[in-house]
């Protein structure tokens, strides 16, 4: 329970618009504490729209080893309730409650090979970017290869981060 509260209360430390019908938003924990997490859980963000209490689950696209924020990125979809409200009016330093981490689809590097093959499409590539981010910058023994697709070049989340990734680490492709 200490590591883990039941809830947590964090306030949003960054906004970035993609300029792909997407936003990453960075949270900080409100008291200065994040709970530790594993590459590809998510956390359950609720919040209130209009009088209508509600909460989605966000995969945390940030890598476990740094501790400054949890990132998340939320992409537009056809009459998003949250998605709208979340890239459209959230601001730095706006608070919101949330439960987690959680979630079992996750890298675990005592089970898994030393060579994995990521299949992601559109926003579903931010479990992929933490399991990626850890990895690489924890520069450990483990080959990645990444099949990714969006509906267009232009709408592909992280390309630029990805296509530097494959240019520095021989072991990611």
């Amino acid at each position: 329970a200490a590591l883990h509260p039941e809830t947590l209360s964090l306030v949003v430390a960054d906004v970035v618009d993609t300029g792909k019908n997407a936003r990453i938003i960075r949270f900080a924990g409100a008291n200065g504490y994040l709970p530790p997490f594993e590459a590809g859980q998510y956390i359950n963000i609720f919040t209130e729209i209009d009088g209508v209490r509600t909460s989605r689950p966000y995969r945390i696209s940030s890598s476990p080893r740094q501790r400054a924020y949890y990132e998340i990125t939320v992409a537009r979809t056809a009459e998003g309730f949250v998605s709208d409200y979340m890239i459209d009016k959230v601001q730095i330093g706006d608070r919101f409650s949330t439960n987690g981490p959680a979630g079992v689809f996750r890298y675990q590097p005592v089970f898994h090979g030393r060579k994995s093959l990521y299949l992601a499409g559109g926003s579903g590539i931010t479990p992929f970017m933490s399991m990626i981010r850890e990895v690489l910058e924890a520069a450990l023994d483990r080959d990645i290869v990444l099949l990714y697709g969006s509906r267009t070049p232009e709408a592909a989340l992280y390309h630029e981060e990805l296509a530097a990734y494959a240019e520095k680490y021989p072991n990611f492709k």
